[in-house]
């Protein structure tokens, strides 16, 4: 009943006044397993509807609900295309160059994290441009590519394929990023080294790199994100458009479009969600100053105040939340002005598809949307942008799967990669919700949780007994790694207080982690797996060996880990060799087998 993709159609990003009619109305479109977990049939039979029911409404609090008016990333034809784009992509010859192997490699992760919740590592496209990722980046290649294109989407590649993996990787081309930012904060050609000129498309893909780097745990200069955005401030004219290069501050051609409006003003906000130069829409709880107030008041959150100092990494970079409110100085009068301007801009002349161009600016377009709506709420006038794409996408996709080209720029596998990363939403699903590697406060955190640092790590004593409003933390989609190990070491804590007093008995409780062996944030995953281990209870060794499928092989580890202590199996079921898919799968079976002979007939988890 813990289906993937049942799961993922409770997390739809719709408005809260049709929750209803969703849970009822999709049964067909998720199937039976969905259909299970939304009437409220939690594992082993537990019936959890209000838990489950709490769970849907959380996520219907997301913020980018404007736009899915008719269709949706999850909608039976939006996958169909997806899936036909992916298949046409499989069947293209790639060509050899790095920079297009890892935009199709980009293009089959995004999607496959959309509908299955995974990063298919071991498929032959993502394979061989991880393969010449890292070849590239041991002979320097990449450190000589005249784009900027080629190293900042490999960054992104590797996040996406292993953060602790590639660590090493990752980090140099950070370093390489840095380097080649210009004096005057934007990112040119190399063959441009020295003129000052500012391009603000490889401007646009540096800043993403930057972005997703910092919302996997790596550090970073602030003066590279907060040069950047101040570029763009810089450069945009007085209509509120921007050109594609600049020399000396001074457009270089006087063509504007549209592609250059979306991609410029979409990294204005990525940059402004970096640095925490914006206030997150209101329909995030975590950021309504009233709601912050009362729970203070009531004792359920540290003051905003609060924050830990986090020492600097061995690279000297420091890290980027080690202080609350904004993390560069700019000129907020300014930052608003241009991008109400340049939201005016792109309304007055909004188009759905260019001929010039169209698939990248379909990208951008998204990209613009996803940090506008996670800002501001909704995207204004073009509310239904995601449905014009979708329906102008249905009329251009080919037979073979491919997509018709414009008239001139881009190629067929440009256009392809564009249109499914489009599709399917790519930045939701970029990186996983809430992943920031340092502590940024403890708003959120139970007011009698005392913080420490042994270590250089920050932990958590004298934790709550309250179980209930600890779950509630968990609502709280922007926590990062260090906050969710403090609610681990709550949770993990309380659990041992309950008994028949509470609101809810301890067998609800389990019950509730167990659902969140499936959650899309890693964090969630990981903690559940990692609570259920500790209890050593024979009913939370199905979600366990569900566990061991997981994407993140660190997930599987402490599943692996917690079955040997269930068990009392400490050696006769273990690793053999290097960790990986393959030996997890192997004692996945290994773990099934022995289950079922001391529960013959006992249900588990798909």
């Amino acid at each position: 009943s813990m289906n993937m993709r049942g799961v993922s159609v409770i997390q739809l990003y719709i408005p809260l006044t049709v929750t209803v009619f969703t849970i009822v109305s999709w049964p067909v479109r998720i199937g039976l397993a969905g259909t299970r977990c939304l009437l409220g049939q939690g594992v082993n039979g537990v019936r959890l509807p209000i838990i489950l029911l709490t769970v849907a409404c959380m996520s219907l609090l997301s913020p980018f609900a404007s736009a899915q008016l008719k269709f949706t990333p999850e909608h039976p034809q939006v996958e169909e295309m997806v899936q036909r784009g992916v298949r046409a992509l499989e069947g293209i010859g790639l060509p050899a160059g790095g920079g297009y192997q890892v935009l199709a490699a980009l293009a089959i992760a995004e999607s496959s994290k959309r509908y299955d919740g995974v990063v298919p590592t071991e498929h032959a496209i993502v394979k061989k441009a991880v393969g010449k990722v890292l070849e590239d980046v041991e002979n320097g290649k990449l450190e000589r590519s005249d784009s900027i294109y080629y190293p900042a989407l490999a960054l992104i590649l590797l996040c996406d394929c292993g953060r602790n993996k590639y660590e090493n990787e990752i980090n140099t081309l950070i370093k390489q990023l840095v380097e080649r930012q210009e004096s005057f904060g934007g990112f040119s050609y190399t063959r441009n080294k020295g003129r000052f000129i500012g391009d603000t498309s490889q401007t646009q893909y540096a800043s993403l790199a930057f972005w997703v780097a910092h919302r996997n745990g790596f550090s970073l200069p602030l003066e590279a994100p907060g040069r950047a955005l101040q570029f763009y401030l810089d450069v945009n004219l007085n209509n509120g458009a921007w050109a594609y290069e600049y020399e000396e501050g001074r457009p270089v051609q006087n063509e504007i479009s549209l592609s250059i409006q979306a991609a410029s003003l979409g990294t204005v906000y990525l940059l402004s969600d970096f640095l925490r130069l914006t206030k997150r829409s209101a329909s995030r709880s975590a950021t309504d100053k009233k709601k912050i107030a009362e729970d203070v008041k009531a004792g359920l959150a540290l003051p905003p105040s609060v924050s830990v100092y986090v020492p600097p990494n061995e690279n000297g970079f420091s890290p980027v939340n080690q202080t609350s409110g904004p993390l560069f100085k700019i000129d907020r009068g300014r930052l608003a002005a241009v991008k109400g301007a340049g939201n005016r801009y792109l309304a007055n002349n909004f188009e759905i598809f260019l001929e010039r161009w169209g698939y990248y600016y379909l990208y951008a377009m998204e990209r613009y949307a996803f940090f506008r709506t996670r800002a501001e709420g909704s995207m204004g006038s073009l509310g239904d942008w995601y449905d014009q794409g979708v329906e102008l996408l249905m009329s251009r996709q080919l037979e073979d799967g491919t997509f018709k080209p414009g008239r001139s720029g881009e190629k067929k596998l440009d256009a392809l990669c564009f249109a499914i990363l489009f599709l399917v939403r790519s930045s939701e699903v970029l990186v996983p919700v809430g992943g920031e590697g340092n502590l940024n406060g403890s708003i959120g955190l139970p007011s009698d949780v005392r913080m420490d640092v042994v270590d250089g790590k920050v932990r958590a004593f004298n934790v709550v007994e309250g179980f209930d409003s600890i779950l509630e933390l968990l609502g709280n989609e922007d926590l990062d790694e260090q906050q969710y190990s403090m609610i681990r070491e709550a949770m993990g804590k309380s659990l041992g207080t309950l008994g028949g007093s509470g609101s809810r008995d301890q067998r609800e409780y389990l019950g509730h982690l167990r659902g969140l062996i499936s959650d899309r944030n890693y964090f969630k995953r990981l903690l559940a797996v990692q609570l259920l281990a500790r209890q050593q209870e024979m009913d939370n060794v199905p979600a366990l060996i569900y566990a061991l499928g997981d994407p993140d092989l660190r997930i599987c580890d402490a599943a692996h880990n917690g079955l040997r202590l269930i068990s009392r199996k400490l050696d006769s079921i273990k690793l053999n060799g290097e960790p990986g898919y393959a030996e997890y799968q192997r004692l996945k079976e290994e773990w099934t087998e022995w289950f079922l002979r001391i529960r013959p007939g006992a249900v588990l988890l798909d």
